[in-house]
């Protein structure tokens, strides 16, 4: 089955733009919507930070769920309504009217987090493309990478024009404006030469073998997630506590997006370069951005720009690297179930990052995430050991289909 758009760049860009106001309407909506909320209710801001944990742990739960799920039906319906979800958590979020109804909104978006985001759309593209699959991932990402330099502007504008809750209304018609038609269109849709069958198949189970392999990619996504977060929630307060002002610290901390979208030079530098090497040169590239933030937050930017590259690159490997171990009819599965821990890890790392701060400093948990950082090379390099020694893989295919 081929989608109505041919495998063009142009069908990148618009899967990437609806990543954008997916991403924007959920993960990157509270930095520039909190204020105003906990204004008007008189919420703390650790409230708004467990909802979005909340919401991030739902994500990781369904995951599986959902991999499965777009790997045994021919038609992706989960894509298809990840927009629609969307929307509805932004509608509960504009008639929010206590904690309750503001904690049911952040459910929902939870939910439709898992049906949208990256793994759910890696995993719909594996399974239509297969190995070939890489390159869309990379122009994907490319384009999603301009997130927050198109969204926090747009809410920002929106906030200050209508208010909050206006904003949530008007962005909700945006989700569906956009992400509707896009995913109708490039993952759902027939050509009119390809007419349905009368006949039902029955889906096709597929089940992976968890293996050693497995369990190495569980711990590089999941080590790379909890390092991201981290930075992500407390790059500017860093910054902040080594006698940096806070306009300088928002200056270099914008450093991230280029070093991100810059990615697309570092593929096109080492494009037949193996994945399991990229992923050695993402976890040096961030490690290397860490220790210079370390060790020299007056040139930040720098170390900001390094760590923004690798983890551009890591957002990339999260759907290219299982590409090498997973066929096609597994891929789907195998996404899904990768995602699991990374998104429940990334979901507790608010919670515990703020415990272990508040019990001695942001200086030592920077030191604690290079640790991190340097503890997630070693998974690729064993990888890579295995590539030149297969036969110490003890199980060579990892799937299997039930019918």
């Amino acid at each position: 089955m081929k989608p109505l758009l041919s495998t063009s760049f142009f069908k990148s860009f618009l899967l990437g733009l609806s990543q954008i106001f997916l991403w924007g309407g959920s993960y990157f909506l509270l930095p520039i919507l909190s204020a105003p909320i906990i204004s008007e209710f008189n919420w703390s801001n650790k409230f708004l930070s467990a909802c979005l944990s909340m919401s991030l742990l739902i994500s990781g739960l369904i995951a599986p769920r959902v991999g499965k799920l777009i790997g045994q039906y021919e038609k992706n319906y989960i894509l298809l309504f990840s927009g629609i979800v969307m929307a509805a958590g932004l509608l509960l979020l504009y008639a929010t009217s206590g904690q309750l109804s503001f904690i049911a909104a952040w459910v929902v978006l939870g939910i439709a987090m898992g049906m949208g985001l990256y793994d759910a759309l890696f995993a719909s593209i594996g399974k239509m493309f297969g190995r070939v699959s890489g390159k869309f991932i990379v122009q994907i990402t490319l384009v999603s990478g301009f997130t927050t330099t198109v969204v926090w502007p747009l809410l920002s504008f929106l906030l200050h024009q209508y208010g909050w809750r206006i904003t949530c209304l008007i962005y909700a018609g945006l989700v569906l404006l956009i992400s509707l038609p896009v995913h109708f269109f490039t993952l759902f849709k027939r050509t009119a030469k390809e007419p349905e069958l009368p006949v039902k198949k029955t889906p096709k189970i597929v089940r992976i073998n968890k293996d050693s392999v497995y369990y190495l990619l569980v711990c590089n996504f999941s080590l790379g997630s909890v390092v991201m977060t981290s930075v992500y929630l407390y790059l500017i307060s860093f910054f902040i506590k080594n006698s940096i002002s806070m306009e300088q610290a928002v200056f270099m901390a914008a450093f991230l997006g280029p070093g991100q979208v810059s990615v697309r030079l570092m593929d096109s530098l080492v494009r037949q370069k193996p994945p399991v090497i990229k992923a050695i040169f993402s976890a040096l590239l961030i490690l290397s951005g860490l220790v210079l933030l370390r060790c020299l937050p007056q040139y930040g930017y720098i170390g900001v720009f390094l760590f923004g590259f690798g983890n551009g690159l890591r957002s990339i490997l999260r759907g290219a690297l299982p590409l090498k171990y997973y066929r096609k009819e597994a891929y789907p599965v195998a996404i899904g179930s990768l995602a699991r821990l990374p998104l429940i890890a990334q979901a507790l790392t608010p919670l515990l990052a703020g415990i272990f701060i508040y019990y001695s400093d942001i200086n030592a948990f920077m030191v604690f995430n290079i640790l991190l950082a340097l503890l997630n090379i070693l998974p690729p390099f064993v990888l890579l050991y295995w590539k030149t020694h297969p036969d110490k893989i003890k199980s060579a295919e990892r799937w299997f289909v039930e019918n």
